[in-house]
């Protein structure tokens, strides 16, 4: 992919990025909290984003 990204493209981008983590531990350690991972959790290997340059 180039350097040469659109605005719109990259804040795409820039989201995926920030939702793609792991539950905080402290979250994990909080009695009665059912969420124990991210279910939305992506690999960047085996599914790909739909975006277009």
């Amino acid at each position: 992919m180039t350097a040469n990204k659109g605005a719109l493209l990259k804040r795409r981008l820039i989201r995926a990025n920030r939702v793609n983590k792991q539950v905080p531990a402290w979250k994990r350690l909080i009695p009665g909290n059912k969420q124990h991972y991210n279910t939305k959790r992506r690999h960047f290997l085996r599914t790909k984003l739909k975006y277009h340059e």
